[in-house]
């Protein structure tokens, strides 16, 4: 059943206001000066360069999107806007071209080159999309429309996607408000689009079309804002700058928690975000008077934790690979740190924790390391974090490790949003959207740096999300330390402490207690890098990287300090029965990997223990290697490359 629309609160007088007299409207628009391009994408924008070449590109060759297989669709009218895609797998595809994300290289273009070639393409595609539109507006068919606009997107069809709708309104109030100023293009052509300005505001203020409880909404407020400011001469009464203002505002705190930290459990969606900020602020859209210009500065510096000595930004959660050591990226940001960052000037060190958004962040050095060389530092980064389901993997106090100028441990990644969980299907109960395995696999508990119980993935639906599980993380006697608290299935408790000494160990500690007294069997997961090449010999694991042209090749030996606990096979590649040791290295691409896991079955609370060394010999003395029960205290004596060795994690704690 399609979701009615409520009427009541629309008002359509403003529909009559600048219809009456437009000549008016378009000259007090052509006398003021053209705000910039604003290009709200996740990503920086463009250069000169830049944009004229992408721009060449698409009129030249049309639009399609990068690394995968789906049509070319050419941008001079007429134009496949209603497109259907034979596959589901390309459904982004759909949504990118109805929401002119094309467009926006090629308004860019005309911006820094004033070439009315380019925004003559945007203007007949814009004018080709509103002809095709199914949607036809008049005063007395408002109502009508709106509820056609509202069908269209319960339906899931790509002409009144959530997204598409606002990215299109605020490229339509540019393209009137560059109209308004070449007395070529007639009155009539302009009231079409203006008319159409109109209606997407007016789609965008229903509560069954904004999205407020996912970073949709943000987009959805962020683009209006942007219209909306652009021409305010058509907002009677400032009508829908107040929605946008509030919206905009609202959004960016259910976004980000206290410490601005990006909510949806994932650096790169704290990258995306946060960067569409900067557009805002670089387009001078964002208000200054208004606290949001200080939340962006903060945001941008929680993005330098976020990010590798390696430059790559850390895959932790819905993360695509992108590396930020770049002149690109370093010229885009503001912020200071992140600049100086970004650029190799000066590199943000210690141990940063973020009790709210639930991540805790290493960046040290090892005594030999060289701290003018980024690249040489060690780094860890854990998420234990879970605010909602949306972009949620069930990685509850996962982690990822950095040294030696290589990944040592790593998350899944992305893959992709691929297919869709029928709901009410196994698979949509147990909190999995997408239905692609591969997609799957990334999200499960396995296939990250935790433990898993009973071959089950934690629970991400019709469970209460527990804000953040981090209780500190800091740095002690040239240690990084962190710990986190959870309770899984609701009768699990679960404590998890990380050792981190730069250049040397990794040392993992994990309590668990079903408080039923159930017994379980719990499986501790570790994942390498890619180019590691790990095997178990003599219930020792054994891993050798062998390096690169800026490193060299280097070994690594991990051992289980607990008794109980037998060590698990290595698994790379794995397909039957299920897939296990991967990595998404790109969009819908995933590579072999190498993981092993520890293993324990009891009805008793249990303890794992597990100890990385980097070198090519670790002895551990039993005899004097010890813990308590609930591994609060306890003392770890071992000899590796460098000698005795001696850790008193109860000093520590």
């Amino acid at each position: 059943m399609n979701k009615k629309l409520d009427l009541i609160s629309l008002d359509f007088s403003i529909f009559e206001s600048y219809r009456q007299n437009f000549k008016a409207f378009r000259e007090k628009i052509a006398k003021k000066p053209l705000l910039p391009f604003a290009f709200l994408e996740v990503v920086p924008k463009p250069t000169y360069d830049e944009a004229i070449a992408r721009a060449n590109l698409l009129i030249s060759h049309g639009f399609q999107e990068p690394k995968i297989e789906c049509p070319v669709i050419q941008l001079i009218p007429p134009i496949s806007w209603a497109i259907k895609t034979p596959s589901n797998r390309l459904r982004s595809f759909e949504y990118h071209l109805n929401a002119w994300s094309p467009m926006q290289y090629i308004l860019s273009a005309f911006e820094f080159s004033n070439s009315w070639r380019y925004f003559q393409v945007a203007f007949n595609m814009a004018e080709d999309w509103i002809n095709a539109c199914p949607i036809q507006l008049s005063r007395k068919s408002l109502a009508d429309a709106m509820q056609l606009a509202i069908d269209s997107y319960t339906k899931e069809e790509n002409w009144w996607y959530d997204m598409a709708i606002a990215q299109r309104l605020s490229q339509l109030a540019y393209i009137v408000d560059v109209s308004c100023r070449n007395p070529e293009i007639t009155d009539d052509r302009i009231l079409s689009m203006m008319d159409h300005v109109f209606f997407h505001h007016l789609v965008l203020t229903s509560d069954l079309i904004y999205k407020a409880h996912t970073n949709h909404g943000f987009f959805q407020a962020l683009h209006q804002y942007a219209a909306v400011t652009r021409l305010p001469e058509f907002d009677v009464n400032n009508y829908f700058f107040k929605i946008a203002k509030k919206r905009l505002e609202e959004m960016i705190k259910r976004q980000y928690t206290e410490d601005m930290v990006h909510r949806e459990h994932s650096p790169g969606y704290h990258y995306m975000i946060t960067v569409a900020l900067v557009n805002a602020y670089k387009a001078r859209i964002l208000d200054g008077g208004t606290d949001i210009i200080s939340k962006l500065q903060q945001a941008e510096k929680n993005l330098a934790w976020m990010t590798l000595p390696s430059g790559e930004i850390a895959l932790l959660g819905d993360t695509p690979p992108r590396n930020l050591f770049t002149p690109r990226e370093a010229n885009f940001f503001v912020e200071p740190s992140l600049v100086n960052m970004l650029s190799g000037q000066q590199q943000i060190t210690g141990v940063k924790s973020f009790t709210e958004g639930g991540y805790a962040f290493a960046r040290l050095y090892a005594p030999n390391a060289d701290k003018n060389k980024p690249s040489q530092a060690s780094y860890l980064a854990q998420i234990s974090g879970f605010h909602s389901r949306t972009h949620k993997h069930a990685d509850h106090l996962a982690f990822i490790w950095f040294d030696k100028e290589r990944d040592i441990l790593i998350d899944p990644g992305l893959y992709g949003y691929v297919g869709r969980t029928a709901k009410g299907s196994d698979l949509f109960n147990q909190g999995f959207w997408y239905s692609d395995p591969k997609r799957i696999y990334c999200e499960r508990t396995r296939a990250h740096n935790t433990v898993e119980i009973d071959g089950k993935d934690f629970q991400r639906k019709d469970v209460k999300p527990f804000g953040s599980a981090l209780v500190y993380a800091e740095e002690k006697n040239g240690n990084a330390i962190t710990y986190s608290s959870v309770r899984h299935f609701k009768s699990i408790l679960h404590h998890r402490q990380l050792i981190m000494r730069p250049g040397h160990f990794l040392l993992v500690l994990d309590w668990l207690k079903d408080n039923d007294n159930a017994a379980h069997e719990y499986k501790q997961y570790f994942h390498f890098g890619n180019k590691w090449d790990v095997s178990n010999q003599d219930n020792q694991i054994i891993g050798h990287h062998p390096g690169n042209e800026k490193a060299e090749a280097i070994d690594l030996r991990v051992v289980s300090l607990i008794a109980q606990s037998s060590m698990g096979e290595v698994v790379r590649g794995q397909e039957e029965p299920e897939l296990l040791g991967w990595l998404s290295n790109d969009p819908q691409s995933l590579i072999p990997t190498s993981c092993f896991h520890v293993h324990q079955r009891s009805d008793k609370p249990v303890s794992f223990a597990t100890l990385f060394v980097f070198g090519k010999k670790l002895d551990i003395n039993w005899q004097k290697t010890r813990f308590n029960n609930t591994l609060s205290t306890g003392k770890v004596v071992w000899s590796d490359d460098l000698g005795e060795q001696v850790l008193d994690t109860t000093k520590l704690a």
